[in-house]
């Protein structure tokens, strides 16, 4: 059953179905951080997969969140360069949001990775 997209807002965690993929986009059912501020009206939402395999080295345009952070079972990271757009009914399970401190690391990483001036 989809998320109810009302329920979403800037720095929700929900299950999201990134299949199908081409060439290195990230993909399965996943994890991702909702960001956008509002539920678009055509039905997308912004999102940022994350992944709990660790980086070799700590990038920039990656954020880690600690295991329980929005629901997450395991230490992780937000994995910033594979920021999409895709419809709600991709979205399957709500898990929980991040804090501010959290939302703001997001955001740092998803900037640079933008090549948005802080």
């Amino acid at each position: 059953m989809p998320v109810d997209a009302r329920r979403l807002h800037l720095g929700s965690i929900v299950r999201v179905r990134l299949d199908p993929v081409k060439a290195k986009e990230i993909g399965k059912e996943r994890p991702c951080v909702v960001h956008q501020r509002l539920a678009h009206p055509e039905g997308t939402v912004t999102v940022l997969p994350i992944t709990t395999t660790s980086p070799p080295k700590p990038y920039p345009f990656m954020a880690r969140l600690p295991k329980g952070a929005g629901g997450l079972r395991k230490d992780s990271w937000v994995k910033c360069q594979q920021v999409r757009t895709v419809a709600v009914s991709r979205l399957t399970r709500h898990l929980g949001g991040l804090t501010p401190s959290q939302l703001s690391e997001v955001t740092k990483a998803l900037m640079f990775h933008l090549g948005i001036e802080q």
